[in-house]
């Protein structure tokens, strides 16, 4: 029996390639891969960064506060 996969949604394909885009402008053309890489890697996670920050910040207020 085979069975035929699809992605469900090509949504966040396409914002990635977007990100990558902007990423990859004429000024930025000489960026090897890896950085390349790295920087829509970064891009595409910036907000799940910004909340581990923001927790990881409210964790040691509560430790200053119980000293």
């Amino acid at each position: 029996m085979k069975v035929l996969r699809h992605v469900a949604s090509y949504a966040s394909v396409e914002r990635v390639f977007s990100t990558a885009g902007d990423v990859l402008r004429a000024r930025r053309s000489s960026l090897d891969e890896v950085n390349f890489e790295k920087l829509v890697l970064l891009k595409e996670n910036i907000d799940l960064l910004e909340e581990k920050m923001s927790q990881e910040d409210m964790e040691e207020e509560e430790e200053e506060d119980d000293l």
